[in-house]
């Protein structure tokens, strides 16, 4: 079904007969569906952490981890500028690196306060998971089936 309709669709972006065989390729490829999956989080952009929607102790660890993995990230390349910068002579690239230098370390800071913040915050989480989870107990069910 896929390859009928992926021709249907071929067929009616093809205007005149002047196409070759890798432009017809290209827009089959345009057309299929193709199953993006996302890959771990690894640090390498924003952490997308935010306070207010933490309210879970499962809420709190991805987050903590989210954060534990950023901060790597960041002072791999702290310490990459830093090998850099003493690596070379030049007065531009040394400016270049200073203010990539300047930005990791505000990104740093931003981010050590928050995680200090959030692990503030984990008392409190873990009372309110304790309550819901006691009253959970309370509400499974005692399923069976027949007599």
């Amino acid at each position: 079904m896929n390859d009928q309709l992926r021709n249907a669709i071929v067929t009616d972006h093809e205007v005149s007969g002047n196409e070759t065989q890798t432009e017809k390729e290209t827009a089959m490829s345009q057309t299929s569906t193709s199953s993006k999956t996302r890959k771990p989080y690894d640090g390498s952009y924003a952490h997308g952490v935010s306070l207010k929607n933490v309210k879970t102790i499962l809420e709190y660890d991805r987050s903590l981890g989210r954060l534990e993995k950023r901060f790597d990230f960041l002072r791999d390349e702290y310490v990459s500028i830093k090998e850099q910068f003493t690596a070379t002579d030049d007065m531009s690239e040394r400016a270049a690196l200073l203010k990539d230098r300047s930005s990791k370390e505000s990104q740093i800071g931003a981010l050590l306060e928050l995680r200090k913040t959030l692990t503030g915050q984990r008392k409190e989480i873990e009372e309110k998971e304790r309550v819901a989870q006691r009253q959970a107990e309370n509400d499974f069910k005692d399923f069976s089936f027949g007599d």
